[in-house]
């Protein structure tokens, strides 16, 4: 029997072979440590954030691509942005996919006038011997498509808000003198209604000074139709938008003063869009003038 030597050739063709393993070994760890690392940090950034989505996005099912815009065959439409809320519960990654389980969280005002997130249920009747409503949590499904260097900050940045402060600046035109004043930290109840009410004021409304002239008055009556989701939420609570009735007879420059939430304030603004106006008068001659209009949800 021949005994190996530190010189033997086993040893020479096994140890670069041993070398090669260990180095595999080494990268296919490095690369599951690294995976792991963007799946935490992720889930830190992600999950249980307050996040809306900047679109307003509606939908169930919602995809975006590397530049954060909807994609899809059945592209998704924007809707009211008291309904644009997640609370995210889960996320995946894929390769270069990122996935996001969350609930979607309505916004519904409170006492003092702020909006409030709430999650949304959906309600499902069961039948069966008896029947049953089940409430579960409404969940939406989000996949998110990484850039080119394969990272997710950029389309999380272009779809997501952290916080309403950071929404501001993407709210509707009609959502600006409330956001002016409620999306802003640090700001009292108080406050907030004096800055939604110097925003309205710079509209430049043109009310009538004569006692002689006429203001504003609506020959219609608005039909505003409510929400599913306020409905789940049992939400209730007086909206007020400010118009401009121009001399033609027709509103426009709306602007939500109080807010109800859950989709109803535009409720509110889509039924006063229907309305007819007479318009101010002065000196017998028709001018732009401001009104003021509440309407309750019971």
């Amino acid at each position: 029997m021949v005994s190996a030597t530190p010189n033997d050739p086993v040893h020479e063709h096994s140890s670069p072979a041993l070398s090669l393993w260990i180095l595999l070994i080494v990268l296919l760890l490095s690369v599951s440590l690294r995976g792991q690392s963007t799946d935490d940090g992720l889930r830190e950034q992600l999950v249980h954030k307050t996040l809306y989505l900047r679109g307003f996005w509606m939908g169930f099912v919602l995809a975006f691509d590397a530049t954060g815009k909807p994609m899809g065959r059945d592209l998704p439409q924007p809707g009211p942005l008291t309904l644009s809320g997640i609370d995210v519960s889960d996320i995946s990654v894929k390769g270069k996919t990122l996935v996001l389980e969350a609930q979607r969280v309505a916004l519904v005002a409170g006492k003092d006038g702020r909006l409030e997130r709430r999650g949304l249920l959906s309600t499902t009747l069961m039948y069966g011997t008896m029947q049953k409503e089940y409430r579960t949590k409404e969940m939406v499904k989000i996949t998110i498509h990484a850039d080119a260097t394969g990272s997710f900050d950029a389309p999380l940045k272009a779809i997501f808000a952290n916080g309403l402060a950071d929404l501001a600046p993407s709210v509707p035109s009609y959502w600006r003198c409330y956001a002016s004043g409620y999306f802003q930290e640090g700001v009292g109840s108080g406050d907030a209604q004096r800055v939604v009410a110097d925003c309205v004021d710079q509209l430049g409304k043109l009310n009538p000074t004569s006692t002689e002239d006429s203001a504003p008055d609506m020959l219609t009556q608005p039909q505003p139709q409510g929400t599913r989701e306020a409905a789940e939420l049992g939400v209730a609570g007086e909206s007020e938008v400010h118009i401009v009735v121009r001399p033609g007879g027709n509103p426009t420059d709306f602007q939500i003063v109080r807010a109800v939430g859950a989709g109803l304030d535009e409720a509110t603004l889509q039924a006063l869009s229907e309305c007819r106006f007479k318009p101010a008068t002065r000196n017998g001659v028709a001018v732009a003038s401001g009104l003021a209009f509440s309407l309750r949800y019971q």
